[in-house]
């Protein structure tokens, strides 16, 4: 299981392997002492096994830490072979080192040496026995680290979630937002009563979806975002008229699935904020589904004094996607358009 995303206590690691390579160590010291005075021999058995047990540990964690695994137990095949045939290969070499220095215990010497066969076979099932325990200690390891990560992980988006929806909230209900709405709908009050009246049921209807649908969760159906964008676009194109022209083009059959809350609308209203447009030069909004995709496409006129803005609404909207997809938001940009896709869930 290949893990892009996980940061590897790589220095912790070491250490616990250290602490691993001597428990091991000892326990196996403990297991074959017999009782009097250990000889020379013995102990620098002993010294050897605890560095051949530690090289495997280290050997093992920089090789899973290479191929980002995240789990060894469902590791990719290749990084098994890997792991078994270098272990294997350390223990042979220390083997052939305790051959040269005359430390090999001489009843083992003499039952290897007299059999090249019996030799290879001894010192390959030792390797692969000494890889077991020290992956199954390496799972031990890598699988508290990747909960650890994961709670995280999830307790982060989860606070970049209730920020995105606290954003959002204040994005609607601010008070540039309702002083420019108050004083559109005066200027219609005086010019138009009709059309002031339309205006205040789509202000109404705006504002009454967008907190119902803060205490309904974080997913909201696909037709309640579209019917909270148009109440927003209807609501911006009595106040600019024909500097703006929008279509939304969501077919019946997609409407109840769903997305985050706030995914649209907000897109719609980054086009409004970092865009110039006039009658002559309008603005133009797309809102289609495409492919299990929702787009917000525009044309291109960049504003030279733009509004107050952090670019927070985009992100936040990237982080909760996180908190559903790996991928959730494509954006794709020219000189001449700029387009948002959001994944439908």
């Amino acid at each position: 299981m290949r893990c892009s995303h996980i940061d590897y206590p790589f220095g912790l690691w070491i250490k616990q392997s250290f602490v691993f390579a001597l428990t091991a160590t000892l326990l196996i010291a403990l297991a074959s002492f017999t009782g009097g005075f250990m000889s020379t021999r013995s102990v620098v058995q002993i010294c050897i096994t605890f560095v051949v047990i530690l090289i495997v540990a280290f050997n093992n964690i920089c090789i899973h830490v290479y191929f980002r695994v995240e789990d060894p137990v469902k590791s990719p095949l290749y990084v098994k072979i890997v792991s078994f045939v270098s272990t294997i290969l350390i223990v042979w070499g220390f083997h052939y080192i305790e051959r040269f220095f005359g430390v090999l215990d001489y009843r083992l010497h003499s039952f290897l040496i007299q059999n090249p066969v019996r030799n290879f076979t001894f010192i390959s099932v030792q390797g692969s026995l000494l890889n077991v325990v020290v992956l199954l200690w390496l799972y031990f390891l890598m699988s508290e680290h990747a909960k650890v990560h994961h709670k995280l992980e999830r307790s982060r988006l989860e606070r970049a979630r209730e920020e995105a929806i606290n954003l959002m909230m204040r994005q609607q209900i601010q008070p540039h937002f309702l002083f420019n709405a108050l004083a559109t709908l005066k200027t219609l009050i005086r010019k138009d009563p009709d059309m002031a009246q339309s205006y205040l049921v789509q202000l109404s209807d705006f504002l009454r979806i967008t907190i119902a649908s803060v205490k309904n969760g974080e997913l909201a159906s696909i037709d309640q975002e579209i019917k909270l964008c148009e109440d927003y676009l209807t609501m911006q194109k009595i106040r600019f008229g024909e500097a703006l022209h929008y279509q939304v083009n969501i077919s019946a059959d997609i409407r109840m699935k769903q997305l985050p809350i706030f995914s649209i609308q907000p897109l719609v209203d980054n086009v409004l904020k970092h865009n110039a447009f006039t009658v002559a030069d309008p603005v133009r909004i797309d809102v289609e589904e495409r492919d299990g995709w929702i787009s917000v496409r525009n044309n291109k006129n960049i504003k030279y004094q733009k509004e107050d803005s952090n670019g927070s609404g985009l992100r936040n909207l990237i982080e909760r996607y996180k908190y559903l997809f790996v991928q959730g938001v494509e954006i794709e940009e020219s000189d001449a358009f700029f387009e948002v896709r959001i994944k439908i869930v």
